[in-house]
């Protein structure tokens, strides 16, 4: 049977004076918009205090994440033959973990399916879960490395990885000197792009860099980034909260990034990519990932970045191989593949 409605819903918010949630913003709206998705109608929630949040259209709304959560949304939800999909990785985004246990425990007693798309280990959603039956199908659409690899059942790995197929473009060699993209988050709380503008002052060529400065970026540090690109001997042009990173990974030969969800569409597209993890959480759960990312860890040798950079820049030839190896080694059909479970379920 066809799904009537379906909800998307994501955290966009924050923890500790940084906003998070970001990229989960726009993987639920490549999701609600995907062809694969067949519901009669779908919309987003985003639960988040951002009052300043842009909604696209009429099928985006705000939810306060410190009111009941089902008494926000009783008028806009259709019982029976529906189902929610929330997107959310980590359960300190979550300010109530009573309102999630309530709305999920109100809503199955409905008869509506509930799918998650989240992390693993203590900080998931799903831990914070009192009922876990109430979970209808749990998505964990990233690489885990074994020893962090979860006791329970769920869907996940490089066959589950929620890319836009947008990403999944044909690289070609660099032309003279390539183009190199940095992109840090949404908010950036480590100040990666400055570190890593700091150490590119050791490249002896004059590099062509596009630099993504995030939606969350605090005054200061987009203050402290353009002091630091007005120093800078290479050419670089400052991209402010573009909506999307899909030309922008296009245009580029090789990709700077940390390690959340961009990471992903960097390895989707075939881009050559540098991963920094920006703090001891996302080192550990980048850990056994070294196969598939050239990894550097900016706080203990900077003189292992610049090398890994130089190998991909001067050498073609391992620049084209790496990029054949990500284009073998990612699953083109996760998102089909997720929305055949939950279409049928």
């Amino acid at each position: 049977m066809q799904i009537s409605e379906r909800i998307f819903f994501c955290v966009a918010d924050k923890i500790k004076d940084q906003n998070y949630g970001v990229g989960h913003l726009n993987r639920c709206r490549m999701l609600l918009n995907s062809p694969y998705n067949k519901a009669k109608s779908s919309n987003l929630v985003i639960i988040s205090e951002n009052t300043k949040i842009e909604l696209l259209n009429q099928k985006e709304c705000l939810l306060n994440p410190n009111i009941e959560w089902a008494k926000q949304l009783k008028n806009a939800m259709i019982e029976g033959n529906c189902d929610f999909i929330f997107d959310c990785s980590c359960k300190y985004l979550i300010k109530s973990p009573n309102s999630l246990n309530t709305f999920l425990d109100t809503y199955k007693k409905a008869g509506i399916k509930f799918h998650i798309i989240d992390s693993y280990g203590q900080e998931s959603i799903f831990s914070a879960i009192e009922n876990k039956s109430l979970v209808t199908n749990l998505f964990i659409p990233y690489m885990i490395p074994k020893k962090f690899k979860p006791n329970y059942e769920y869907h996940g790995g490089k066959e589950f990885l929620l890319i836009d197929q947008r990403f999944n473009v044909t690289k070609k060699l660099p032309v003279k000197k390539a183009k190199i993209l940095i992109t840090t988050g949404g908010s950036d709380p480590e100040e990666i792009s400055c570190k890593v503008i700091q150490i590119l002052s050791k490249f002896k060529d004059i590099l062509n860099i596009r630099l993504v400065v995030g939606p969350n970026f605090s005054e200061e540090l987009v203050s402290r980034i353009n002091k630091l690109v007005c120093k800078s001997k290479h050419s670089i042009k400052i991209i402010f909260s573009p909506g999307s990173l899909i030309d922008e990974i296009k245009k580029c030969s090789i990709g700077i990034c940390t390690s959340g969800l961009t990471k992903y569409e960097f390895g989707f597209s075939g881009t050559p990519v540098i991963v920094i993890p920006f703090d001891d959480t996302q080192k550990k759960l980048n850990e056994g990932l070294e196969e598939i990312f050239l990894m550097s860890d900016l706080h203990k040798d900077n003189n292992n970045f610049l090398e890994i950079l130089e190998s991909l820049y001067y050498n073609q030839t391992v620049n084209l191989e790496y990029s054949k190896k990500l284009k073998t080694f990612f699953s083109q059909n996760g998102v089909k593949n997720f929305f055949n479970i939950i279409n049928n379920a």
